[in-house]
């Protein structure tokens, strides 16, 4: 159910996708946006509602600004060496769904068109590297590609629910949507306590590499 709204104040969209009957455009920022002034769009599923944002760095047509990360200084991606962030935020509407069993990634109904065997094993190893807990098969029927939701992202943040006041029940994004996230310090925040040789991972990526390996 895509409608844009959240904390954001974003104009989304509830036009249908000519391609799915079930699916809608997502609004696209790059990075230029003013706080809490980025486009999002507001889903809801069986177990989860939430609210998506996506950034692709040097993209136009439903910005509020043209991109421009390099003569200003300013904006998410300047300084970044990443092209894309899609982020969400939410919360589980059932209790006690355990995160072990929640995966992120790709299953496909049909096989895939791969290159040669040598580049598809090179890049698979390449993802292994960068989501260490991954499983995939590529070359079968039905290809999947599936990672432990909580290591795939580059950063989880953990918080307790508070309601917006609206009295609608839904969730309302807060206005951290927006903003340059990374991994928490607090422990109270952090997806699985990292303890041991807590005082290596003093950077935002060494602690998002300890739960990505936990």
């Amino acid at each position: 159910n895509g409608n844009g709204n959240g904390n954001g104040n974003g104009n989304g969209s509830t036009r249908k996708s000519p391609f799915c009957a079930e699916c809608c455009p997502c609004p696209i920022n790059n990075g230029n946006e003013e706080m809490n002034r980025t486009l999002v769009i507001d889903f809801e599923s069986d177990i989860f509602e939430g609210t998506l944002q996506l950034r692709i760095r040097h993209s136009n047509g439903t910005n509020l600004k043209p991109h421009n990360d390099t003569d200003t200084k300013e904006g998410y991606f300047h300084g970044l060496n990443r092209h894309y962030q899609c982020l969400v935020q939410g919360r589980f509407k059932k209790e006690g769904i355990p995160m072990t069993t929640c995966v992120a990634g790709q299953t496909f109904s049909r096989p895939l068109h791969l290159p040669a065997p040598f580049i598809a094993k090179g890049a698979l190893k390449v993802c292994r590297f960068l989501a260490p807990r991954m499983i995939a098969k590529i070359d079968c029927q039905k290809p999947y590609a599936l990672s432990p939701l909580g290591s795939a992202p580059q950063v989880v943040c953990v918080d307790d629910y508070h309601d917006d006041g609206s009295g609608d029940g839904n969730f309302k994004a807060d206005g951290t949507i927006t903003g340059l996230l990374k991994e928490p310090v607090d422990k109270s925040k952090q997806l699985i306590k990292i303890t041991n040789k807590a005082s290596f991972h003093k950077s935002s990526a060494s602690r998002a590499k300890a739960r990505k390996k936990a």
